[in-house]
């Protein structure tokens, strides 16, 4: 608000010079975060067509025929890992790309996408094993799988078996949230009175979102490994940025972060991204003074985000149009792709925001883990918590509510695709009830005795 000495200076309707400074230095940074994002996406497509050039895909197909022949790869879409849906499906249908047609064609002709066609019902696994085999499959165009796996993908199945590459993405998936969470928590108890409870903490954050997202299903998937860690790599990009209170930094760095997910993830974890990226902004915030100002930071970093990861589906679209050989053809496959996430009725599930919700909640309470969940958080509580004992101010902890309507206004607007495929959207579920739960213990964790 300007104040009286300015309004006195200027005269009755002359132009606020202020307000128009503001205007300005809001569209530089735009063009600023569109330019990253434009840059960012033109790596992606560089590292993308030198890893399909250098693969030679006579040999690649020649080393998956075999592990399929060893039965390395599998034929059930679907099996169960430690009690969760394995989405074996994914898996088969990312190994397809590619091999469908003339091995000889050229860089931009196997750029293009295809996919193994589902014949039912025989479905992906299975029909890649066919090809694999030798048999007849005719390709169908899929650009919404046209993404950044096979740039770490196609060099490593060139040296390691397809069981090889699944731990090794596990592994990376799991170093990659375990140092997520660490740095969460330290930022969260830092400097606090209950800086000696952050072991105890931290064992119990591990724990609980372990349990309430599934998350040990990574070891059996190449595809969601590859998402999940991705998420968790990026939702930690904004972190110096908003200890220091710099929001346009911190905008900056959560679209390069969106941006990076869009193009390794295929809508495996993006919720789940955003969720981790907003509670990793509000715990390194923290030290921030100013409420305002903190969420100035969490508002740039949601609308940063937001813009790389749906600026790169958008430039994914447009490079799928742009190599393709019927553009219209594939301008349709897009625009139906993306309204049929939010509004049509596919796979015999109508829109229905409620039960979107509902699928996303059952699938997070409906395992063992649920109840293992439920006494490991009664214990921790009862170890850390001190009602009769006054609690500590902890700004911003109200900020680490912010994932639970993110990821519940998620399922709303993509509830055909959150209730088709809840067996893993529900992970974002997961993290927010474990985030918003630890912010109603925090102000009562250590709390020192009244006077």
């Amino acid at each position: 608000m300007p104040s009286l000495r300015d309004r006195e200076a200027r005269p009755e309707g002359a132009p606020d010079a202020g307000g128009r400074r503001r205007v300005a230095s809001g569209l530089r940074a735009a063009g600023r975060m569109v330019a990253l994002i434009l840059l960012l996406n033109a790596g992606f497509l560089a590292a993308i067509a030198a890893a399909t050039a250098l693969t030679d895909q006579a040999a690649l197909r020649a080393r998956l025929a075999a592990m399929s022949q060893a039965d390395r790869i599998g034929t059930t879409d679907y099996p169960r890992f430690l009690g969760w849906p394995a989405d074996r499906f994914s898996d088969c249908v990312l190994l397809s790309l590619g091999l469908v047609g003339d091995e000889s064609r050229s860089v931009r002709e196997r750029l293009r996408d295809t996919e193994i066609i589902q014949v039912p019902p025989r479905l992906a696994c299975e029909t890649l094993a066919a090809l694999l085999r030798g048999e007849s499959v005719a390709p169908l165009r899929y650009g919404r799988y046209w993404n950044g796996h096979q740039i770490l993908v196609r060099p490593l199945l060139m040296v390691v078996d397809i069981t090889t590459l699944r731990h090794l993405a596990g592994l990376g998936a799991l170093t990659a949230l375990l140092g997520f969470v660490t740095l969460l928590n330290r930022d969260l108890l830092d400097g606090t009175a209950a800086e000696r409870l952050a072991p105890l903490q931290l064992a119990w954050l591990i724990t609980a979102v372990l349990l309430t997202t599934g998350f040990a299903v990574v070891f059996a998937l190449f595809t969601h490994a590859l998402a999940l860690g991705t998420a968790c790599l990026t939702a930690l990009w904004p972190r110096s940025a908003a200890r220091a209170g710099a929001t346009e930094r911190a905008a900056m760095a959560a679209a390069a972060g969106g941006a990076t997910l869009a193009f390794m993830d295929n809508l495996f974890a993006p919720t789940f991204a955003l969720a981790a990226m907003l509670a990793a902004t509000a715990a390194s915030g923290r030290t921030v003074p100013a409420p305002r100002r903190r969420l100035a930071v969490l508002a740039a970093v949601a609308a940063g985000w937001v813009a790389g990861h749906f600026g790169t589906l958008a430039c994914r679209a447009a490079l799928d149009i742009a190599l393709a050989e019927a553009p219209a053809a594939a301008f349709r496959s897009w625009w139906s792709a993306a309204t049929g996430r939010i509004v049509s009725t596919t796979d015999g599930v109508r829109p229905d925001a409620v039960g979107a919700i509902g699928r996303n909640l059952g699938w997070m309470l409906d395992h063992p883990a649920g109840m293992l969940l439920a006494a490991l958080t009664l214990l921790y509580a009862a170890a850390v918590v001190r009602p009769w004992r006054r609690g500590e101010p902890r700004p911003g902890c109200w900020a680490l509510l912010l994932p639970l309507p993110v990821a519940l206004g998620w399922y709303v607007v993509f509830n055909n695709h959150s209730q088709v495929h809840a067996f893993f959207t529900f992970r974002a579920l997961g993290l927010a009830t474990v985030l918003a739960v630890l912010a109603v213990l925090l102000p009562w964790t250590g709390a020192r005795r009244r006077n």
